[in-house]
């Protein structure tokens, strides 16, 4: 879960208790996603914050070979929380930001994705790194969090990397109908609260 506002003082660096504070998503909803991972799987989150802290503690209580691998576009916020998270052997943090992020607005260009929480940041012009990372073997994933951007994109490319039986979360889905499309690959899509989805292929 990315949260972008980074610091008053820009040049000051966030702790670990900085970071994790700034997490949306609720302790018993992680002890639920925690419990469809198994032992050696991979947990993969696009869009890195204070969730992927409290998940690296779990994966620490576990201690059963899982792995966490986030992924995130904004630039100040990935080193942000790449500075906090650089002994956690257990996390790879990738950056993978739009490679054209040119984008047209009231006739003028602008050099970021804009306005947040609406279907203007789900363009995916640029973004196919971001998409699915070379990175992430994907016979290895059994839990997704897709908490970033893009989302409707990111959950129709991950369906076809995604082995049958995995499981998949949308967060931040109050209201947001521009999803609506992309949820109907899944097989099962129920509510885990009222701003969560759980998703099965």
């Amino acid at each position: 879960m990315s949260n972008y506002a980074i610091s008053e003082d820009k040049d000051k660096e966030l702790t670990w208790d900085e970071v994790r504070s700034r997490s949306q998503i609720k302790d018993w909803v992680r002890d639920i996603m925690f419990s469809e991972l198994q032992s050696g799987e991979t947990f993969v989150e696009y869009g890195s914050g204070g969730s992927s802290l409290s998940f690296i503690e779990k994966i620490r209580e576990r201690d059963d070979g899982c792995k966490l691998v986030s992924i995130e576009h904004h630039e100040e916020w990935y080193e942000s929380v790449k500075k906090v998270t650089e002994e956690a052997t257990e996390f790879t943090l990738l950056h993978k930001p739009n490679k054209y992020p040119l984008t047209v607005r009231d006739g003028k260009y602008t050099m970021q994705i804009p306005t947040y929480a609406t279907p203007f940041e789900e363009n995916p012009a640029g973004m196919q790194d971001y998409m699915i990372p070379k990175e992430i073997n994907w016979s290895e994933v059994g839990v997704v969090l897709v908490d970033g951007i893009c989302r409707a994109s990111v959950l129709a490319s991950v369906w076809h990397y995604i082995k049958d039986g995995a499981t998949v979360y949308l967060h931040d889905t109050d209201g947001r109908d521009w999803y609506d499309w992309a949820l109907s690959l899944y097989r099962d899509v129920d509510d885990v609260y009222h701003n969560m989805k759980v998703l099965k292929k």
